[in-house]
């Protein structure tokens, strides 16, 4: 008796696990094909925006401005990371306890100004709130945004190379008084 019910059991699991993932292959296949293979090009870079909220604009405007951020990280990005992977043993045999902890930490932030990033493509699922968006930005654009970086960065060292100089300057200037008018 046991035996069938448990042999009953384990048929109901294995047939609920086939349903279900059944059921998510349905739901996956209503997803765009972008959503799962991010486009390719040589003259566009793209990013792709999800966002699950209750309000349909909401979720429309967090996508959109997910999808640009992941066009800034793939101009620029700043990434740290931390791995720490510990183990540890207490006895020996059939006795030994074995505890492990992994640790990942990763932080990337990223800080561009994108002129010319839009959304090209939309897709919102009713059942569950969630909006998808491909964003783009053409190479141009891209060159452009990273040459007016450039152009930052250098205007910023020749300032401070200015500001040094000034410094120096006055550095000198005041040597040269202390030598000529000792106190």
């Amino acid at each position: 008796m046991k035996n069938a019910v448990y042999c009953l059991l384990v048929t109901v699991v294995i047939f609920s696990v086939a349903c279900s993932s059944g059921k998510n292959r349905a739901e996956s296949s209503r997803l765009p094909g972008w959503v799962y293979n991010h486009p390719v090009s040589s003259d566009s870079l793209f990013g792709i925006g999800i966002s699950e909220q209750e309000s349909m604009n909401l979720a429309k405007t967090t996508a959109e401005q997910r999808g640009r951020a992941s066009i800034a990280s793939q101009l620029v990005s700043v990434v740290q990371s931390y791995f720490r992977d510990y183990s540890a043993q207490d006895g020996i045999g059939d006795q030994a306890l074995l505890s492990e902890v992994v640790s990942n930490v990763v932080r990337s932030i990223s800080q561009e100004t994108l002129r010319g990033a839009r959304p090209v493509k939309n897709h919102y699922d009713q059942e569950k709130k969630v909006w998808y968006c491909l964003v783009e930005l053409s190479i141009n654009d891209a060159v452009s945004i990273i040459a007016q970086q450039v152009d930052k960065e250098m205007q910023r060292e020749e300032a401070l190379y200015h500001e040094w100089r000034a410094k120096r300057a006055t550095e000198e200037m005041d040597e040269q008084l202390r030598s000529h008018f000792p106190r």
